[in-house]
């Protein structure tokens, strides 16, 4: 089952787990622990959007955006936060996207994106959803 959920406590504890597997096999050095308040407040105004995929009631992958409007343009688009799935339930990929992709249009989104490393084995499978690069980011650690 693929579904938005209420970012509560209770899914706060669920998905701690899968956060951390991300940055892991992401070889991400960001905090393991977000911030989890923030991110409850942008949930309840519907700003941002969490949508999880469950089997057997179990979380095994999530995907959050933010919805905003360019300063310049006026256009709204969503932004992913995160997404994560187990590699044992990497068929529901399609489905997760989906949803979320619904989420967002439905909170007037013209575009929706994500951020993936340049070198990411995910990159062939968004470019099969309709996915294109759209730009480079140069990044430096300062510390």
């Amino acid at each position: 089952m693929i579904a938005r959920e209420r970012l509560t406590p209770e899914l706060v504890r669920e998905l701690r787990p899968l956060v951390i597997a991300n940055h892991q096999a992401a070889e991400v050095a960001a905090p393991l622990d977000p911030q989890w308040s923030m991110l409850a407040h942008l949930d309840a105004g519907d700003a941002m959007a969490v949508v999880v995929a469950r089997v057997e009631g179990a979380a095994v992958g999530y995907v959050a955006h933010l919805a905003n409007r360019d300063q310049i343009s006026g256009e709204v688009s969503a932004v992913c936060l995160a997404i994560y799935l187990d590699p044992a339930h990497r068929g529901m990929a399609r489905g997760l996207l989906r949803v979320a992709e619904d989420l967002a249009r439905a909170a007037g989104a013209a575009a929706i994106s994500y951020n993936l490393p340049r070198d990411s084995s995910a990159l062939p499978f968004f470019a099969l959803q309709g996915y294109h690069p759209l730009e480079v980011v140069a990044s430096k650690r300062l510390g």
